[in-house]
Parts: structure tokens; C-alpha cells; sequence
């Protein structure tokens, strides 16, 4: 699928028949940019997303040796953007269509590896220059997919509940520059972070998107009035853990999801990706619990 734009493009079509959601993510990978910039990956056994094993940063080269001036026709991205297009062209009438973007801060960390993390305690000056050249790189991603037509542009975040609070400017302004272009293209921006604690929600929805998708050891009833307050879009998740679980799991963490839905700017998200190793029968359960005249 990865490897080639029809199968890519058809294999998700299919899902979304199969399984009957409302919208079609182009791609879930954080690998993809990373690749395209110069980061080695792993395929493993191919029953997993290819993993990054190594970081070009961390190994002498700084960000003036790394030329993203062409990144959208390097790595897979090609493949990714030609599925996108189709996507856009077979189903973007009928549903929404994603483009996912990884964060800047969890491309800077594949880029640079673990040892980002003391550069950013040390405040080491080629920070900003890494987090400016992975925004450069969401920029340059997000003005392709937006010319293809997607409806919606998602940045998902690993990094944002570790950030640096020196950061915090940085990190805004440069997700702002990708919301003027988004919204430029009259497309949606939505910002998807996980592993938060409840002292981040407000700077989550303070970023500007009109949509966010926030997760980890937080009270969902606080983000939904963290949602009204900044008039934004927010999403009730169901988490990795209830995926995996038993029917039962999945069909009561719907019912919790769903309970604190406002009439407006709700919708309903898993956390992150779908685990790979989830039960085939969970996935229907979803949308099944939704379609009881109780849920809805």
C-alpha cells in the first residue's frame, strides 16, 4: 500500500465503504517526512508502519546540509500525494478528505533523535533552525495536499505535552503559518496531540486550528468546555486501550465519547491510528454503537 498510489487509494476507498465513517486520511506515518529529509527506516516484517532507525542530525550534519527544496518528490511522498489526488477526485463529493501532516516538533525529533531533548533543556541555538526547517516541510506538504483539493489539513503531534515552554511562540507561529495556507485553499485545520495532561488543553486549542483532537490523562468534560470557550471544534476519543479490548470496551468507550457531543462542532476520533494488532470486529462496533437511536 505504500508502495503504490493505486493500491493506496483503493485500499482506503474500500475501508471507508467497509466501514462506513465520514471522512478518508490520505496517510497515517510519521516516518513519511522523516524519510524524504534523509532519515533511514525500517520495514520490519511489514505488518507495521516502517519505524526510523536513524537520524542524520545526530550524526554530524546540521540543518544547512538538509535541502527539502524538492522534499514533495522525495521518499514516498510522491506516491502518498498521487493517492491524495485520487482520492480527492474518486470521493471528495461525497466525503471529506485528510491530509496528515506530522507535527514540527515530531519531525525535529526524528531528525535529530533523542538528543533533542537535552538541546532543547540547554537551549542550544540550532533548535529554533530545526523546528523552522520541519515547519518549512509541513508548509511545503500542506500547499500540495491543499491544491489537490483536500478538505481538511491535521497535524498530529507527539512532542506537544513535552514542549519546552521557550518553544511555545515558536511552535505557535509556525503552526499559524500552516493555518493562513490551509484556510487560503478554504480548507480546515485541525491539530491532533496525545499523551497531554490537563495543563495542556488550553494551549492545545489556543493554537488557532478550527478543530483539535486531544488526548492522554485528561477529563473529557474539561475539554468540552475548553472547546465552547475557544469556540473551536473538538473531538470525544476513543482510546487505543478500549480498541484492543473487547466489543464491550469499544461499544461503552463510544457511549463516554459520545456523551459530552455539544449539537455542534463534535465529532467523534480515535486518539491516534488504529492499532494494528486491533480485533477485525471492533472496528463495525463503532459504528454501530452510533447508529443506535440512543447514541445519536
Amino acid at each position: 500500500m505504500l508502495s503504490d498510489p493505486t493500491l493506496l487509494s483503493k485500499s482506503l476507498q474500500n475501508a471507508q465503504k467497509l466501514f462506513g465513517y465520514d471522512g478518508i486520511i490520505n496517510i497515517f506515518d510519521p516516518s513519511l517526512e522523516a524519510e524524504a529529509c534523509g532519515c533511514e527506516i525500517s520495514w520490519g516484517e511489514g505488518k507495521e508502519l516502517p519505524k526510523v532507525v536513524s537520524h542524520p542530525l545526530d550524526k554530524g550534519a546540521t540543518t544547512n546540509d538538509l535541502d527539502i527544496s524538492g522534499i514533495e518528490k522525495m521518499g514516498r511522498l510522491p506516491i502518498v500525494l498521487e493517492a491524495t489526488k485520487r482520492l480527492v477526485m474518486l470521493r471528495g463529493k461525497e466525503i471529506a478528505i485528510v491530509g496528515l501532516i506530522t507535527g514540527p516538533l515530531t519531525l525535529a525529533r526524528l531528525l535529530k533523535g533523542d538528543a533533542i531533548m537535552a538541546d532543547l533543556e540547554s537551549g542550544s541555538q540550532e533548535t529554533p533552525r530545526l523546528i523552522q526547517l520541519a515547519r518549512n516541510v509541513a508548509l511545503k506538504l500542506c500547499r500540495a495536499y491543499c491544491e489537490l483539493g483536500v478538505d481538511i489539513i491535521a497535524i498530529a503531534e507527539t512532542m506537544f505535552g513535552r514542549r519546552d515552554p521557550g518553544l511555545w511562540s515558536l511552535m505557535n507561529s509556525c503552526l499559524r503559518t500552516l493555518w493562513n495556507v490551509t484556510r487560503h485553499y478554504n480548507a480546515y485545520p485541525i491539530v491532533i496531540v496525545r499523551e497531554c495532561n490537563g495543563q495542556d488543553v488550553e494551549p492545545a486549542f489556543g493554537l488557532g486550528a478550527n478543530g483539535v483532537v486531544v488526548s492522554g490523562n485528561i477529563d473529557h468534560e474539561y475539554v468540552r468546555n475548553t472547546a465552547i470557550k475557544f469556540n473551536c471544534c473538538f473531538s470525544g476519543n476513543i482510546s487505543c486501550s478500549a480498541l484492543l479490548g473487547t466489543q464491550r470496551q469499544v461499544k461503552d468507550a463510544v457511549r463516554a465519547s459520545v456523551a459530552i457531543k455539544e449539537k455542534r462542532g463534535y465529532f467523534l476520533s480515535t486518539e491516534w491510528e488504529i492499532p494494528y494488532d486491533t480485533p477485525l470486529e471492533n472496528v463495525p462496533e463503532i459504528m454501530n454503537t452510533l447508529h443506535q437511536p440512543e447514541v445519536r
